[in-house]
């Protein structure tokens, strides 16, 4: 039976899967995912297979950004609009449920059709030559492009992008509660883009593929530009480091001068 807790706000979905909770519970599901905040599922209904990500959003800091923004799975099924409208590859959405307690989403869920592909970091540790270098070229030109539509995605972790094919690359952004589009995006969001990448997978690459990658995205700079954003892109990703050690409590040694990079 339904739970007449949840209620659909977008799209439409079959009743036996309105009960969320019970659903992500149950033995035949595959959780990928499971935080203080957030549980995602994989669940096979009739002859489709879903996604199911659930958000909490019951403290007061979530409750204010839901208050001004909505819930977070409004927030997915809105975002994953405006990049199919972009033209970009997102996981279909189906619908999208909340509860609600004094008239706001305490939490939510987006459902959407699951998407085989691994995680691109994965994918890109895996790979050597022609295939690593395909990778590399193709998800800049994808990060130029998405940038240039003017839309930023905050958490952009090599592992939420899905890589659905290598001939030629074709890559799926899943994590969408986090995008928004701008008229103009500025560098500074453009950069902090590039600092997620590197520390996601730029860290495990040569050098060499690390400039091929930034070269590719700026779009042919010059020797001296490349060079710049490079160590700007190092230094702040050494910086990032060390203040997620501080927040787990580990020790963090001095921080060396930033890295050049050599021409």
């Amino acid at each position: 039976m339904p739970d007449a807790s949840w209620t659909i706000r977008d799209g439409a979905l079959a009743p036996a899967l309105h009960a969320v909770e019970r659903v992500l519970a149950a033995s035949t599901t595959r959780i990928l995912k499971e935080s203080n905040r957030v549980t995602v599922g994989v669940v096979s209904h009739a002859s489709d297979t879903l996604v199911l990500k659930r958000f909490r959003d019951g403290t007061l800091t979530r409750a204010l950004v839901v208050a001004a923004l909505g819930s977070s799975a409004r927030r997915v099924w809105h975002a994953a609009g405006l990049m199919r409208a972009a033209g970009f590859a997102v996981p279909e959405p189906i619908a999208t449920l909340e509860q609600r307690r004094l008239g706001l989403a305490v939490r939510s869920c987006a459902v959407a059709r699951f998407v085989a592909g691994s995680p691109l970091d994965e994918v890109w540790r895996l790979r050597r030559g022609m295939a690593r270098r395909a990778l590399t070229i193709g998800f800049a030109d994808y990060l130029r492009r998405l940038h240039a539509a003017g839309l930023y995605p905050q958490d952009l972790r090599a592992a939420n992008v899905l890589v659905a094919a290598e001939h030629p690359p074709e890559f799926v952004l899943v994590d969408l509660d986090r995008v928004r589009r701008y008229r103009a995006l500025s560098w500074e969001r453009r950069q902090k883009n590039l600092v997620q990448v590197h520390r996601s997978v730029g860290r495990g690459a040569p050098r060499r593929e690390s400039l091929r990658f930034l070269h590719r995205y700026l779009g042919d700079p010059s020797r001296a530009d490349l060079r710049r954003i490079a160590t700007d892109i190092i230094a702040m990703g050494e910086r990032k480091d060390a203040e997620y050690a501080r927040r787990r409590g580990l020790s963090v040694p001095r921080p060396d001068p930033p890295r050049s990079v050599p021409s």
